[in-house]
């Protein structure tokens, strides 16, 4: 059973096998069939390929050729629409704005603008006929607009002569209402215009402004000018020269030199006319200036009503050359003053004036103050403070080089000399405060001190205060007066006047100076503290004066020594015989000294009443001394022959004494 199950299964096995085989066969002849149909196919594919593509590529070609040629058919339309365009537009341009108006032009100027952009944007390069085109008409729309805006502002500023308009005190013209319109019209199509260089019309309208300021200052500018004269020897330099003259030994005769040339120098520097004030233009020129400017803000604030900074901006470099100019007129004359101090020394207070006004009407528009300015005041300062150390020197020369005083024991000339500049110089009171801010108390005087304010100085122990310009100023004006004072004093003393002479010729002196202070602008600057150093000095030339009538006085104080009971039967007091001798030469001396005093006071010429009473008062004092002394002695106790001695009573005595007054 089992060996034919076997016999039976492998029968089956090999049918199966058979079968597989015969399949496997099939498929097998399928696959090569099917492999020889595709590449068959693929052939065909390849064939239908290379058939078909030639016409795919031409139908794509044709594709472009379709767009670039609608392309070019639109560029063409294009550029026939900007060639139009620039047609259109150049008869306006070669009109011109005042032909056509601003509006037409400024909006044909966009239109070329804008047509210009797109031709350049577009990068057809092949068309550069019709891009020159536009390039060119949008430059000399340009052109033409600027030439327009020239012209405007040619008409707009047009010269004047400032010091006409300074002299009848009259408004300066500003930019009429059209042409402002006209001007704002202008700056609206230059900000939007693309194709312009936004500072060039700011630079044209600072051509124009700038050179009408100046051209309209011109004839103030050239009556500023300093005069071209040689340089004048200071005060300073010439008592240097004196000094070295009178100390170098002469060659001829081994002596020094006599100082009279260097004492003629002096002379001749005094006797020099002085600047007047107001010859030069200076301050006229930086009012007018000043109304310039004044009006070139208001043009802005026109021009740019909305626009702040704008303003500023404009404002600031119109300015700039104006205040330049000035600057340099400035440092010339401060150079002119250096070299000429004896005579136009005050020329520069007018500088200081004129800076400061020039400074307060651009402070009072920027609400700042412009660097160039601030540095051409400190330079200016700088040059007065050599006037005020050479103005104290010159009063010292002055006096110094006197060969004789007033016979008369009057004015001399030097006091009126040195009054006379210290008057002009008061003139100058504001100026000189600016001035003197920037100096130390005492810094006009020099070092070591000069012999006059060593030998007396009115202030004490009183200084000025530093921060203070008003006391600085007083107390410069009071060490002017003291030097001229004291060296008179010095000099009277050299020349051997008596010393109630050399006390008259002071107070004569001093009585001028009053006047000259309570008639001036010195009397507002010395204020209550300079007038108390004048009482000191007026004290001091008393008590010279007075010398000689309390030398007087002292006779008549009674050192008699009593001798005895003083009760006696007449009511006399017994007096020793060398009492009696002492009273005696007492009167006998009184007598001569007095009729001396009063003859030479009476010899004066005291052509002021104030000070003739004033002498009278002072004088008085003695009165009461002499009433006693009479009364003690008019009874004989000191000889029975009493009038031998007795010359006065004391009512002859007292008007003797009224007489003087």
């Amino acid at each position: 059973m089992s060996l034919q199950f076997q016999s039976y299964s492998q029968d089956v096995d090999d049918v199966d096998y058979t079968v597989l085989e015969e399949t496997l066969s099939k498929i097998g002849s399928l696959t090569d069939q099917m492999t020889s149909s595709l590449h068959t196919l693929g052939r065909s594919a390849s064939k239908a390929e290379r058939a078909i593509k030639p016409i795919a590529g031409q139908s794509r070609m044709m594709e472009i050729y379709e767009k670039n040629l609608a392309d070019s058919l639109n560029v063409v339309h294009g550029i026939r629409d900007y060639a139009s365009v620039t047609e259109e537009c150049e008869g306006i341009i070669a009109k011109g704005p005042e032909a056509v108006g601003i509006p037409v032009y400024a909006t044909t100027l966009e239109r070329l603008n804008t047509a210009l952009e797109d031709l350049q944007n577009a990068n057809l390069q092949t068309f550069y006929k019709v891009i020159e085109k536009a390039q060119m008409l949008v430059n000399k729309g340009n052109a033409n607009l600027k030439d327009y805006f020239r012209k405007l502002l040619s008409q707009v500023f047009q010269t004047i002569d400032a010091s006409e308009y300074i002299a009848k005190d009259a408004r300066l013209p500003v930019i009429k209402a059209q042409e402002m319109a006209t001007l704002r019209q202008l700056y609206a199509v230059f900000k939007t215009n693309s194709q312009m260089d936004q500072r060039e019309p700011d630079k044209i309208y600072f051509e124009f402004c700038s050179k009408y300021i100046k051209s309209s200052l011109s004839t103030l500018e050239g009556k500023s000018r300093p005069p071209q004269t040689p340089p004048a020897p200071s005060i300073a330099q010439a008592a240097a020269t004196m000094s070295a003259n009178v100390t170098q030994p002469n060659s001829s005769n081994g002596a020094g030199n006599s100082p009279n040339n260097s004492a003629t120098n002096i002379l001749s520097i005094s006797k020099a006319p002085p600047y007047e004030r107001g010859s030069n233009a200076i301050v006229r020129y930086a009012d007018a200036l000043s109304l310039l400017l004044s009006a070139e803000f208001e043009n802005c604030t026109r021009l740019f009503p909305d626009n702040k900074a704008i303003q500023d901006y404009y404002f600031e470099h119109i300015c700039a050359s104006s205040l330049s100019d000035f600057v340099g007129l400035s440092s010339d004359i401060c150079k002119h003053v250096k070299t000429h101090l004896a005579t136009d020394s005050m020329l520069a207070f007018e500088v200081i004036e004129a800076t400061g006004h020039l400074i307060n009407t651009v402070k009072m528009i920027t609400k700042i103050v412009p660097t160039v300015l601030s540095a051409s005041m400190k330079d200016v300062q700088d040059t007065t403070h050599l006037i005020f150390t050479d103005f104290i020197k010159y009063i010292e020369i002055r006096v110094n080089n006197l060969i004789s005083l007033p016979s008369d024991n009057g004015v001399c000339d030097a006091t009126i000399d040195v009054m006379s500049r210290m008057k002009r110089f008061a003139d100058y009171k504001n100026s000189a405060l600016v001035s003197i801010s920037t100096m130390s108390p005492g810094g006009w005087l020099s070092n070591p001190k000069p012999v006059w304010y060593t030998t007396f100085s009115s202030s004490g122990a009183v200084s000025a205060a530093a921060e203070n310009p008003v006391e600085l100023l007083s107390s410069y004006f009071s060490d002017a007066i003291d030097a001229l004072f004291v060296s008179l004093e010095l000099k009277a003393k050299s020349l051997q006047k008596k010393t109630t002479q050399a006390g008259f010729f002071l107070l004569t002196n001093l009585t001028l100076i009053e006047r000259y202070v309570t008639k001036s602008d010195i009397y507002m600057i010395l204020g209550a503290a300079g007038s108390d150093r004048l009482e000191r000095l007026k004290k001091r030339g008393l008590n010279l004066f007075l010398v000689g009538w309390k030398n007087a006085a002292s006779l008549l104080m009674d050192v008699t020594v009593v001798k005895g009971n003083s009760s006696s039967t007449f009511g006399k007091s017994s007096l020793s015989s060398k009492d009696r001798e002492a009273i005696k030469e007492k009167f006998k001396n009184f007598n001569a000294e007095f009729d001396a005093l009063v003859k030479a006071h009476k010899s004066y010429n005291i052509t002021d009443q104030s000070l003739r009473q004033l002498l009278a008062k002072e004088v008085s004092f003695i009165s009461p001394l002499y009433h006693r002394f009479y009364d003690k002695h008019s009874g004989g106790d000191f000889s029975k022959h009493v009038d031998k001695y007795i010359k006065f009573d004391k009512q002859q005595f007292d008007r003797i004494l009224e007489s003087l007054t």
